[in-house]
């Protein structure tokens, strides 16, 4: 039996044509393989593996990562290897570098404002919260020449203690705040915070969950409240600075509201405090007022329009005192950033 294959096939670089395949011993004619179809009954396509392609007559093999230029690849083009250029390793460094230290420099700023508004501005808080409750006095403390002084006055006869009382009990209802409010956004639609593309429905759910919060923190608040007043007989940049005017906004236009609704708060709880005229005494608070009408009126009448502003100049001080925090952590960032570049 013979073979079928001719002698001198060469598979793929057989072209044909001109060339004469002689038969075995004689026995065979000669044989022209020229044209394709004959061809086609030698050779076959190989197999399919991933990563290669068919290749046309008279076409080789690209080297491995060559692509040929008439047949673009397909998906993104590859970025170049990180470093393989002069300066993109150096690049590359000096951006992560100022990313990394742009995290911390916003890491710091923020616990500075969180500590000043939370630890440093305290006795502020103390001391204007004694004031607002304390109907007694005859000393408004409008200006914060008379509350530093007063000020001074507490420190000396009752200790540092005595401004930095119910400092723990604020951290608890902050804690309550935001514990509250993330329960309630995570199970309810109401969003924590508003886009810049708000409309009046984000505002209002935004408010409810705010009343929301403030609801459930409301017993937390009063407790931490009588804590920070009464006296013991023994004894937070673009967004910081909003939040920063936000806050000073708020509390001008709502100290009037805010005295009269912790004189309610303190009605009835016995509490005592001190004597914000003098420093060294302590004064028992024994209201009777009918409801929140009967509060106003009773200010405005035995007290006068100022009597909503008692200890108003602990409020200048707290927020002087917190812009120039603000201001100090701005100034120690801009320097890092200066001697990174």
């Amino acid at each position: 039996m013979h073979p079928r294959r001719p002698e001198g096939f060469d598979g793929l670089g057989y072209r044909g044509g001109a060339r004469d395949e002689q038969g075995f011993g004689g026995a065979f004619p000669a044989r022209s393989f020229s044209s394709g179809s004959e061809l086609g009954h030698w050779v076959t396509t190989p197999p399919d593996i991933p990563g290669s392609r068919n290749l046309h007559w008279g076409e080789k093999s690209p080297p491995y990562g060559v692509h040929s230029a008439s047949t673009p690849r397909e998906g993104p083009a590859e970025e170049p290897f990180p470093g393989s250029g002069t300066g993109t390793g150096t690049g590359g460094a000096q951006a992560q570098s100022s990313e990394q230290l742009n995290r911390f420099a916003g890491f710091g700023i923020g616990l500075a404002s969180l500590f000043t508004e939370n630890v440093l501005a305290h006795p502020c808080i103390v001391l204007r919260r004694q004031c607002q409750v304390n109907y007694h006095a005859r000393h408004y403390h409008l200006t914060p020449f008379t509350v530093i002084n007063i000020m001074y006055s507490l420190n000396k006869t009752q200790g540092p203690r005595a401004l930095w009382k119910g400092m723990g009990s604020t951290f608890i209802v902050q804690g309550v705040t935001l514990g509250a409010e993330g329960i309630i956004s995570e199970f309810t639609p109401l969003p924590r915070e508003v886009s810049h593309k708000w409309n009046p429905k984000q505002i209002g759910e935004h408010l409810l969950l705010k009343s929301l919060t403030y609801i459930i923190a409301m017993p937390f608040y009063s407790a931490s409240l009588i804590e920070t007043v009464q006296s013991m007989l023994d004894a937070y940049f673009p967004e910081l600075i909003a939040n920063f005017a936000a806050s000073l906004c708020s509390d001008v236009i709502l100290y009037p509201l805010e005295t009269v609704l912790h004189r309610l708060h303190i009605q009835g709880t016995r509490t005592i405090i001190d004597n914000t005229d003098l420093g060294y005494e302590v004064l028992p608070i024994n209201t009777q007022y009918e409801g929140m009408k009967d509060c106003i009126n009773t200010i405005r009448q035995e007290e006068g329009v100022l009597g909503f502003y008692k200890g108003f100049g602990a409020v200048i001080i707290q927020y002087t005192l917190h812009a120039a925090v603000l201001q100090i952590t701005k100034m120690i960032y801009s320097t890092l950033l200066q001697n990174s570049v």
